[in-house]
């Protein structure tokens, strides 16, 4: 297992990789002198924080996939230029991420962007990139609105994310539809017969999977209540006994919460822990983050996670060399997130190739026509509505240390 002091030196040694390569603002250049078009992939992760050391990864990874390729597609000499959306707290930041997306959209050579990782930040982004015509993939971004019409969407969705009335979006994980099919069974399996179910208002784009759950639990797992509350206004364990106690006479022996991984988030899961000892906690994809679960303190033993982001052993072999060639490269061992923005820079690269011209009407157009994808992640397919084929979830434990540990692969569905 990493120690943290392990982690900080990995940081560091990615943000001197990744200086190295261009990135963290700087557009990288090359200096072959060809002939053929120029085009720019903007990049747009949040970089710092608690989850820099996997963003990081991301990067690299896609960095990674386009030293491979020589820095072409076609006839075109392509460049990377990375950006990081933070603030200074170390969270997304809205104001950041929509100066991106306008920057990317005014630039004439701008033909791809890969990003956001947080769904809020993709609905930032994805109306001003879409309206510029600029495909966007996004290596996270699960929230359902983004591609299908759905009852759990907010108001217009997915039509208010498209203003050019062309579909420009595509991600390369499970949406949380997918996702909350996958924490059913895994719950299932962990011998769940009486779930709870909490919303977060405070971000609809991460609340949605506790709703789409608890559609799909009935009639294996009964729900025996559901509650929607504002995280941010509450940091506190004790602002939650109110909660915790209606849980408890609900007789729950679950409780699962859509929402964001903040303090209100870890305050809550203290006080469920102390006032229902014995019950599951599970946290979906929006709450696997380091500054959620190594907050967790005594109630870690009891949260169960599922994810997306599988054990590294579970990735096809195509994927274990991806990793090994990252390793060679940067000097520095991956988190598995490193296959994410690989296969991204890969797809923004074969769309590049297989397009008519270099517009970025026809590379949408090449990249929704792609046929089935062999990367990295494994072979899957990207839907005309811009979801991934790939269903494969891990369900993990959370140590005293607030790492994922024990996983074991999950069927969705």
């Amino acid at each position: 297992m990493r120690t943290h002091r392990t982690a900080g030196c990995l940081l560091l040694a990615l943000t001197a990789a990744l200086a190295g390569c261009g990135g963290s603002g700087t557009t990288t250049t090359t200096s072959d002198g060809a002939v053929g078009c120029s085009l720019v992939v903007y990049s747009d992760l949040p970089l710092n924080g608690a989850a820099a050391l996997d963003m990081w990864s991301m990067e690299l990874g896609e960095q990674l996939a386009l030293d491979q390729a020589g820095n072409r597609a076609g006839r075109c000499r392509v460049t990377l230029d990375s950006n990081n959306d933070t603030d200074a707290g170390g969270t997304w930041s809205p104001g950041t991420t929509a100066q991106i997306a306008t920057a990317a959209s005014a630039d004439s050579h701008a033909i791809a962007y890969i990003g956001d990782f947080d769904s809020g930040a993709t609905a930032t982004s994805l109306p001003t990139t879409n309206d510029a015509g600029i495909l966007q993939i996004s290596p996270w971004s699960p929230y359902v609105g983004f591609t299908d019409q759905n009852p759990v969407d907010g108001r217009g969705d997915p039509v208010r994310f498209y203003p050019s009335g062309q579909n420009t979006f595509a991600r390369l994980v499970p949406s949380d539809a997918v996702q909350a099919q996958g924490a059913v069974a895994f719950m299932r399996a962990q011998g769940v017969s009486r779930l709870y179910v909490l919303e977060d208002e405070s971000d609809p784009f991460d609340a949605d999977v506790a709703e789409l759950i608890a559609n799909d639990a009935p009639p294996s797992v009964t729900v025996v209540g559901q509650q929607a509350f504002d995280t941010e206004t509450n940091t506190s364990p004790q602002g939650y006994a109110a909660i915790a106690t209606t849980i408890a006479a609900a007789r729950a022996d679950a409780v699962v919460l859509g929402g964001r991984p903040g303090p209100g988030a870890q305050a809550l899961w203290s006080e469920l822990h102390t006032m229902l000892p014995h019950a599951k906690l599970f946290a979906p994809s929006t709450l696997a983050t380091p500054g959620f679960l190594v907050g967790l303190g005594a109630a870690a033993s009891a949260t169960y996670v599922t994810s997306p982001i599988l054990a590294p052993r579970q990735y096809p072999r195509s994927g274990r060399r991806v990793l090994a060639a990252y390793r060679r490269r940067f000097g520095v061992a991956p988190t598995p997130y490193a296959l994410y923005g690989y296969d991204a820079m890969r797809l923004v690269l074969r769309a590049i190739e297989t397009a008519a011209n270099s517009s970025r009407a026809a590379v949408r157009r090449a990249f929704f026509a792609l046929p089935g994808v062999r990367g990295a992640l494994g072979n899957y397919r990207i839907s005309a509505n811009g979801d991934t084929s790939l269903a494969a979830l891990d369900g993990y434990r959370v140590n005293g240390a607030g790492q994922l540990v024990s996983p074991r692969r999950i069927p969705a569905g």
